[in-house]
């Protein structure tokens, strides 16, 4: 196994350090969910979080939710995550939308630039119980994500559901 898979593997939540945007917009961090992976690619949420929320929705509980036909994930503020009792902060949003990406671990370890050795930080690691919940809503945005992702996360929804897959 890739030495970073530790690091970019399925359910990992990340902060990438002074993230550089597409758009030219100054370098700030960036949070990543890992949702599966191989060898050397990992499959993840790329606009991950947003205290902002930019479809005015209103989540019925934390978890998966549905607006206007657009599912969603919400984090409460102060939910416990992983065992280490990782939380967010602020309400935190996850829009599928074009949100969901695949890299190359090096791709990804280059992202950043500060804070570690590898430019990303590991702050939490989901369950596989709760992966399998977020994999299953994004599964119900399929028709916003890339069709050539979208056999990757329903293999990687269904080895959680056999218990075959580790994360």
């Amino acid at each position: 196994m890739n030495s970073s898979y530790d690091l970019f593997c399925p359910g990992a939540i990340l902060k990438i350090n002074q993230y550089d945007f597409e758009d030219g917009g100054p370098p700030r961090d960036k949070y990543l969910i890992g949702l599966c992976s191989n060898d050397n690619e990992l499959i993840y949420i790329y606009s991950l979080t947003t205290s902002q929320n930019p479809r005015n929705v209103t989540p019925n509980a934390s978890g998966c939710n549905v607006a206007s036909g657009l599912p969603y994930w919400y984090f409460t503020p102060g939910d416990e995550l992983d065992a280490n009792g990782f939380t967010f902060n602020l309400p935190t949003y996850v829009f599928f939308y074009n949100n969901v990406r695949k890299h190359e671990f090096a791709d990804l370890e280059r992202m950043g630039k500060s804070g570690s050795q590898l430019g990303a930080v590991k702050l939490a690691q989901l369950s596989e119980q709760a992966l399998k919940r977020l994999l299953k809503c994004a599964l119900k945005a399929e028709r916003f994500i890339a069709r050539d992702l979208l056999p990757y996360l329903r293999t990687a929804k269904e080895l959680l559901s056999t218990g075959s897959v580790k994360s």
